[in-house]
């Protein structure tokens, strides 16, 4: 049985450059309007979802950043990240039962178990 791989994406939620690995100053912030740009853009490449990463580094928190942003746009999907600790399990699968009656198909989770020390820690 031949199957269609499956492809995603990295959305960005903290600002970033046109080239990766410069040291000056990253200009873009990740604006509501600029991360459903990336969104749209990469399902019309041909991306099914995009992580939305969860850390403490980021300026937008994710699963907020992943609502509004699938409110805004009809390309592909968010797989959101969250760590085990971080909310209440039932309250965590209710907010995302919510998120899969609202925008079908597009929702998926990536239980984060392991960062940086310093995150591991906290």
């Amino acid at each position: 049985m031949n199957q269609i791989p499956d492809f995603l994406w990295f959305c960005q939620l903290s600002r970033d450059g046109a080239y990766l690995g410069t040291k000056e100053k990253l200009p873009r912030k990740p604006t509501l309007e600029y991360v459903s740009s990336l969104i749209e853009t990469a399902a019309e490449m041909g991306f099914s979802s995009l992580l939305t990463a969860t850390n403490y580094h980021s300026e937008l928190e994710n699963y907020t950043a992943a609502v509004a942003a699938l409110a805004r746009t009809k390309g592909a999907g968010l797989l959101i990240a969250v760590r085990p600790g971080m909310f209440s399990p039932a309250m965590y699968a209710k907010m995302t039962a919510t998120l899969q009656n609202l925008f079908p198909g597009r929702v998926r989770i990536n239980i984060v178990t392991g960062s940086s020390p310093a995150e591991n820690a906290m």
